[in-house]
């Protein structure tokens, strides 16, 4: 028998402290969006990051909290302050050209 995860199920089995870091995660702040584009864009640590704002491209409501995303791009630096990963937001999207199908 499969079990679902249920954000509402578990509320009582878990520490507040707990639940208030999976809803900030589920609707992340604008900064915290951009912060989290930066795992795993590099080899490197990153000791330093900054976020050039950009413009809104999507609003919406979840879990009954209002959700804005906008494209900014986050630039991630090394200890030496050099920059390793420079990253947008919002990831782009690529369409196969029907002749290039790998999924038949």
């Amino acid at each position: 028998m499969a079990s679902t995860f249920r954000l509402g199920t578990a509320r009582a089995a878990m520490p507040g402290r707990c639940l208030a870091r999976i809803e900030k995660y589920l609707v992340p702040s604008r900064e915290l969006l951009a912060v989290l584009q930066l795992w795993r864009a590099s080899q490197q640590i990153v000791f330093r990051y900054d976020v050039i704002p950009g413009p809104k491209v999507f609003e919406t409501q979840i879990h009954g909290k209002r959700f804005e995303m906008y494209n900014d791009t986050v630039l991630g630096f090394n200890k030496s302050g050099k920059e390793v990963a420079r990253i947008q937001v919002e990831e782009p999207i690529y369409v196969r050209p029907a002749e290039r199908v790998n999924w038949l």
